[in-house]
């Protein structure tokens, strides 16, 4: 190429010299072009997986928030499945103020399938609806967000934790009757708080362990006293952290605190309404009150949390409505 035209081009005098400018602009388009793919895989695929740990944790956090409320602070409805998304934001705002939480969501705001709540002031606005499954009046349903699965393995006398797929996570427990020792474990509930509360059966005792399965504490003992256990099975845990005990051996249930003392019991062995004959299953309503399966009479009774008998349903039989020595129960 002639000189005078690279001049014109401003690469200067020479061949030599306008040799290294080509080669410096070629390096230049190279270093933008990865600058930009950089930002776009940056932007596609960092940033939303970021955003999706931060809405993780916000919505475990704002979930937490309402449990507490739900449980200890009076509230009567959180994150339920067709709630109205006004009802939903109303009582997540509540939540997180009464909890005390309020200043790390409200002052930055917080979105529930894109309507915003308590945002004042500037701030990453947390989106989670993709992480739960209510609808948002539009038709539109999100998917649901991962839970684990703790199983009583009876036999083996553990506890297994599993993802929501099935994949096995931990287990903890073993054979004995030493603190965190396990002798037929029967029932399994957690609490608010995410401790595991376990009926260990033949060792006639309650047990509790963190979410890891640390030990915490145990209560009860073999007998037919307040507070002893014969064989208990079922256990369940109220709104206010109480723990229901199914006293199967003894035909009765136990409330006890989530400390450990006695507080009361309902039933007793017999036929009639009110009574018991093998009780193993226990579940507590939004209303606190108490069903219980009563396996030898086949049939399930309700009653309430002060102990008095409200109803029953069910019969021995293989017919539809009838039993057969039932035993779980669950409330949704």
């Amino acid at each position: 190429m002639d000189s005078s035209w690279l001049q014109f081009l401003g690469f200067g005098g020479s061949t030599r010299q306008a040799s290294f400018t080509l080669l410096e602009l070629m390096v230049t388009i190279t270093i933008a072009a990865a600058l930009i793919v950089a930002a776009l895989f940056f932007y596609f695929s960092v940033i939303p997986w970021a955003q999706s740990t931060v809405d993780k944790h916000t919505y475990t956090i704002l979930n937490d928030a309402l449990t507490r409320y739900k449980t200890e602070g009076g509230g009567v409805a959180g994150l339920t499945a067709g709630a109205s998304v006004n009802r939903v934001l109303s009582q997540m705002q509540t939540a997180v103020t009464w909890c005390g939480i309020g200043h790390q969501f409200l002052q930055s705001g917080v979105t529930y399938h894109g309507r915003s709540i308590g945002a004042t002031g500037a701030g990453a606005q947390y989106h989670f609806s993709r992480f739960n499954s209510y609808s948002d009046g539009s038709g539109s349903t999100t998917s649901s967000l991962p839970f684990n699965v703790w199983v009583a393995d009876r036999s083996n006398n553990r506890v297994q934790e599993f993802s929501s797929s099935g994949t096995y996570i931990s287990k903890f427990g073993s054979s004995g009757s030493g603190n965190g020792q396990l002798n037929w474990p029967y029932g399994i509930a957690i609490d608010s708080s995410g401790n595991i509360w376990l009926a260990d059966s033949y060792n006639n005792r309650v047990q509790e362990f963190s979410s890891s399965g640390t030990f915490i504490q145990k209560f009860g003992s073999s007998g037919s006293g307040n507070g002893q256990l014969n064989n208990p099975e079922g256990i369940a845990i109220d709104s206010g952290g109480n723990v229901w005990v199914v006293d199967s051996g003894n035909s009765r249930v136990e409330e006890f605190s989530n400390s450990g003392v006695y507080l009361s019991q309902l039933g007793s062995f017999g036929w009639g309404n009110g009574q018991l004959v093998n009780p193993n299953g226990i579940a507590i309503d939004s209303s606190g009150n108490v069903w219980v399966t009563d396996c030898s009479n086949s049939r399930v009774e309700e009653f309430s949390n002060s102990g008095t008998y409200i109803s029953q349903f069910g019969s021995s039989g293989s017919g539809n409505g009838q039993f057969n020595f039932p035993e779980s129960i669950v409330i949704h």
